[in-house]
């Protein structure tokens, strides 16, 4: 599983970087005060990020299971990234059900 508090402190970083600024931000949404941010996996251990909108050639365009938040001012990075983790983990669960890896249940003994 992608350690959470790998992926919390990237958040916090980006959060304070000096890059961090409305005029250098924006997104589609009209709020200038957020990042895009994606995360993305393989295997559900290693993972990339890249920031803004690189959907065909960012370094996550060569895994499969992306998650996507947006960073802002006031955001919680640990929140953040756990919902990445999970929705990354969920990803990778469900492909690996799908293919025979693994049963929907792992670990239910009953």
């Amino acid at each position: 599983m992608i350690d959470v508090a790998e992926i919390t402190e990237l958040l916090s970083e980006l959060q304070r970087s000096e890059n961090f600024q409305p005029a250098y931000l924006g997104n589609d949404l009209g709020d200038e005060h957020s990042l895009e941010v994606t995360v993305a996996t393989t295997d559900g251990e290693s993972w990339v990020y890249q920031t803004g909108d690189n959907s065909f050639f960012g370094p996550c365009y060569f895994h499969p299971f992306w998650a996507v938040v947006w960073l802002h001012s006031d955001s919680d990075p640990a929140e953040l990234a756990a919902d990445l983790v999970q929705e990354l983990d969920d990803l990778v669960e469900e492909d690996r059900y799908l293919n025979g890896e693994s049963s929907a249940e792992e670990g239910d003994e009953s």
